[in-house]
């Protein structure tokens, strides 16, 4: 014979009965909060490793423009212009020295004969004529400086990208080119300290040239084979110029700080028109309002002011943070710096951000320091007017 039991009538069930009352809705927010929680810091790690990875790319941009800013200002000197190979070894070596990531400058002639190259070396494997390389090719034709694949270097024996700049005389017929190898080395010893930064603990962190070869990476038996082979859907998306970031876009598609009402603009009507790479500008004024958001209370207000003074164009980014002590003004400009602070821990970045707009500003002929300010922070940066 079956017995049915009444909860009315057995003080066990009706505490268990009591118990799934209380308790269980108690275990089912708990797993609903681990759940929105997990999701949360899945989104949070996304954003910080998507804006390490939009660093990167500046940060390789500001490399680029570098070298090939460096190549365009060599064709303007009289000894490179005379092509007197006594005469420019005193002038590369200067780039040489000045710049870490260029372990080779060289001069070819109109017919592509290497004429001198820095440093002074053995002689190489593929001989002096270099009329078969593409990238002098694409100079026959070209008016300004550009960057060739990656490859193997035969007068270094590593692996190597060229900043190219075509050299002309006063009718424009090409009479050579001026060549400065950037060590992809060099970007790759970077991406490691960078990738070690990564919120997540597992960014893959890769650098492609056009062709989608992979010029940089961490592990340097990677560098110049083919991305594809390794991350097919990604590389196919990048060198398609597509994205997969989720970073708030206005409506010309470009990344830009949430800094909300709390942003004020101060500038005259009649500034004057300067001539500029906008999107160069831009990453500096991002980057820093950035920087404003992240260490300010978050009701204060920030405002970005310019105005002419003298042949300069003066921008500041004004906040109502904690500032910045004296002694780190100078070095917050260095690649990788960060200030240790509190607050500095709480925050994310890579120390990229500030080295980033150092270099494009300096790119344009100007400069950018931390302006002295009773309350806050002020950054400072001018362009010349001509």
């Amino acid at each position: 014979m079956t017995r049915w039991l009444s909860v009315q009538r057995d003080l066990g069930l009706q505490l268990l009965a009591l118990y799934l009352l209380f308790v269980g809705p108690v275990i089912t927010a708990a797993l609903l909060f681990d759940t929105l929680a997990n999701e949360r810091l899945q989104r949070d790690v996304k954003a910080a490793d998507l804006a390490l990875a939009r660093s990167i790319a500046l940060e390789t941009d500001v490399n680029v423009q570098n070298a090939l800013r460096t190549v365009s200002e060599l064709t303007r000197m009289p000894e490179v212009q005379s092509m007197n190979a006594g005469k420019l070894r005193e002038v590369f070596s200067v780039v040489i020295a000045s710049r870490s990531e260029v372990n080779l400058v060289y001069i070819l002639d109109a017919t592509g004969i290497m004429v001198y190259h820095y440093p002074e070396g053995p002689i190489n494997n593929v001989g002096n004529d270099f009329s078969f390389r593409q990238y002098y090719k694409d100079a026959l034709n070209a008016t300004k400086p550009l960057m060739s694949e990656g490859r193997n270097s035969p007068t270094t024996n590593q692996f190597v990208t060229t900043a190219v700049m075509p050299l002309r005389d006063k009718n424009g017929n090409f009479v050579g080119l001026i060549g400065s190898n950037v060590a992809l080395s060099q970007l790759s010893s970077a991406l490691k300290q960078i990738a070690s930064d990564s919120a997540s603990g597992g960014l893959r962190v890769s650098i492609l040239d056009e062709l989608g070869q992979i010029i940089a990476d961490p592990e340097p038996s990677l560098l110049l084979t083919s991305a594809r082979e390794k991350i097919q859907f990604e590389t196919g998306a990048a060198l398609r110029g597509e994205s997969n970031s989720v970073i708030e876009r206005d409506a010309a598609n470009r990344a830009r700080p949430n800094a909300g009402k709390r942003l004020k603009i101060d500038m005259p009507p009649n500034l004057p028109i300067i001539s500029l790479d906008p999107p160069r500008i831009e990453a500096v004024l991002r980057n820093l309002i950035e920087n404003a958001v992240k260490y300010s209370p978050v009701e204060s207000p920030i405002t970005i002011h310019a105005a002419q003074e003298n042949s300069q164009l003066v921008v500041r980014v004004s906040d109502q943070g904690v500032g910045i002590p004296e002694e780190h003004r100078e070095k917050i400009f260095d690649r990788f710096y960060r200030i240790d602070s509190g607050l500095a821990r709480q925050t994310s970045g890579a120390g990229l951000g500030l080295a980033i707009c150092k270099g494009f500003v300096e790119a344009h002929g100007g400069h950018i320091q931390v302006a002295p300010s009773e309350k806050g922070t002020v950054f400072e940066f001018a362009l010349p007017l001509s």
